[in-house]
């Protein structure tokens, strides 16, 4: 296990859940009493976190405080992109960390292990860029809509090397803003931040996860865990 106040964490937490719905965002709904992005702030603690940032949506940032309260904890507001939101916690954590190590994850993996996050940090330690991956058990296809309007499967892709990546991901903390400043001045976009690490040249290394850290985005996948609870 890494020594306690080896890294910082930013929770993204900024999003507003249009593919969830409903008035309130997922990141704040409840299981087993605690908000979905408070039980990852659980096991960062327990891991040895020297502090936490939740970026949140501005209107949200008076809710969150009230809604989970830790000393280790801090709140901040995020951009419109989830992009945009990590490099502010970004820039907060590099005024903040003396550790060097910054883990990005998710609000809406609640349900990450210990040893998965010791596991990334760790790597990233060694290697200077690291991400959580599962391995790909569906057959995976490419697509394209054809001109009668039917979408048609024009590939089918080596499983095999294909990794369905996860949240934590782990950066040593220079690495990371560069990557994010260049993002920013080329206009460029990525879904996660190991994306925009490869633009620049660098590849994380793969720490082998599990399929148990779920990433609720749908309702089903919400009230499949309440049902879990009960």
């Amino acid at each position: 296990m890494p020594n306690r106040g080896d890294f910082w964490v930013i929770i993204a937490a900024g999003g507003e859940s249009v593919r969830f719905g409903g008035d309130v965002p997922k990141q704040f709904l409840k299981i087993d009493g605690l908000p979905l992005f408070a039980h990852s702030v659980e096991m960062f603690k327990k891991c040895g976190a020297a502090g936490i940032t939740v970026v949140v949506p501005q209107n949200r940032l008076d809710y969150a405080e009230k809604l989970f309260s830790d000393p280790i904890v801090n709140y901040i507001s995020g951009g419109k992109t989830r992009q945009s939101s990590v490099f502010e916690g970004l820039k907060y954590a590099k005024q903040n960390c003396h550790s060097g190590i910054v883990l990005i994850h998710d609000a809406a993996r609640p349900f990450v292990t210990e040893r998965a996050v010791c596991d990334v940090v760790e790597a990233a330690q060694k290697y200077g860029a690291a991400f959580l991956g599962a391995s790909v058990t569906d057959t995976v296809k490419v697509c394209r809509k054809a001109e009668n309007g039917a979408v048609t499967a024009v590939q089918t892709l080596d499983r095999e090397s294909l990794i369905m990546a996860q949240t934590p991901q782990g950066f040593e903390i220079d690495l990371i803003i560069k990557a994010h400043e260049e993002a920013e001045a080329d206009n460029a976009s990525a879904t996660d931040d190991c994306a925009l690490c490869e633009r620049i040249g660098i590849f994380p290394v793969v720490v082998e996860g599990n399929h148990a850290n779920l990433k609720i985005t749908y309702k089903s996948d919400y009230e499949g865990q309440i049902e879990n609870s009960l």
